[in-house]
């Protein structure tokens, strides 16, 4: 299979000028490849590839595969130096945060008491998450998780298939949309360390609630010197803060935003159906699958957390419930904040934070 082995020892032999006593262990058996590479991750994960596709076809026909320290030392060519602590990328894998408690207790008592249909779905979709992170490689990791998803969103509500996946990810994405901007807006003057000194009180932007910052957000005075202080800091903050504004407080602009959010999305999720396609038909590999892999996952936790806050709330409803709620709520959201000039504070706030239903 043109894989070429050789012996601590001989390795220490011949390569003396690195002095490699210390990292190489004599009696152990390594792996060598010796290939031309602009840079050093680039190099160890072309050199990888190139002995797992011999592995990959002794696997096939029954041979047993030693076990692989896939941590190379890494000899640079024209000068006796070596780098280590560099690992092959098989898989770029995911930052998990840990659900709060109060998450975990309502997946609990769904699991314990809720509608047998849906959690036979539920389970699935947790499976075939968990098969994807025990994958080695992403192809596999993006395969498994298109097919817990899609089997998820499957509705007699929407036209199946691609179309009921498409419809199921766009709205339940665009459902919480405008909150999750005002979050992460929150999450930013939080690392910039934004502070207001307002009515005798230090306000730190930051640590506020989506509903406490709007109120303050609604107050002219309050805006300006928010806008005063964002210029100090950060410009970038600055103007992220007027656009935010400009379009929060704008019922048509953010019914605008609402629908091109929904339309990106079900563009985006067709593009990762094609790119399904292409490893399971053509066995095609791409170089960025670990960016689609990604996507996938925030798009299963935004329906997830969908679903899972609607079935609190009714615990005896079906998916193909949810998920139309979901839809008409979204359209009347949409519709609502187009002709909101005559709407109160109180209630344009809860729009924009809750959706019409």
């Amino acid at each position: 299979m043109n894989v070429e082995f050789i012996t601590g020892e001989e390795i220490i032999e011949t390569y003396k000028d690195y002095k490699l006593d210390k990292h190489i262990s004599v009696d152990k058996i390594y792996v060598r490849v010796i290939l031309e590479s602009y840079d050093v991750y680039t190099g160890v994960n072309n050199a990888w590839q190139k002995v797992v596709g011999s592995i990959e076809v002794l696997n096939f026909y029954g041979y047993n595969i030693p076990d692989f320290d896939i941590a190379p030392i890494i000899l640079l060519p024209q000068t006796p130096k070596y780098i280590r602590n560099v690992k092959v990328d098989l898989l770029a894998k995911r930052k998990k945060f840990r659900a709060p408690i109060t998450m975990m207790n309502r997946v609990i008592m769904q699991l314990k008491n809720g509608d047998v249909e849906v959690n036979r779905k539920l389970k699935s979709l947790y499976e075939f998450t968990r098969i994807s992170d025990e994958s080695l490689s992403p192809q596999s990791t993006f395969i498994n998780l298109w097919i817990g998803i899609e089997s998820f969103a499957q509705s007699k509500e929407f036209d199946g298939g691609i179309e009921s996946v498409k419809t199921v990810i766009a709205y339940t994405s665009t459902h919480n949309y405008l909150y999750s901007i005002i979050r992460n807006f929150l999450e930013d003057c939080n690392r910039c360390k934004i502070e207001i000194k307002y009515d005798g009180q230090l306000i730190r932007i930051g640590r506020l609630q989506a509903q406490e910052a709007l109120d303050y957000f609604w107050d002219e005075k309050f805006v300006e010197e928010m806008k005063k202080t964002c210029t100090e800091l950060n410009s970038l903050l600055f103007y992220r803060f007027i656009e935010f504004i400009s379009i929060l407080k704008d019922g048509k602009k953010c019914a605008d935003l609402l629908e091109k959010h929904k339309i990106n999305i079900q563009q985006h999720v067709h593009r990762l159906y094609r790119i399904r396609n292409s490893i399971v038909h053509s066995g095609e590999l791409l170089y960025n699958t670990n960016l689609f892999i990604k996507h996938l996952y925030e798009y299963i936790e935004q329906v997830m957390s969908v679903v899972i806050n609607r079935l609190e709330l009714v615990s005896n409803i079906t998916l193909e419930q949810i998920f139309a709620q979901v839809r008409d709520s979204v359209d009347a959201t949409i519709e609502t904040l187009k002709n909101s000039r005559l709407l109160e504070k109180d209630t344009y706030i809860n729009l924009v934070l809750r959706g019409a239903f």
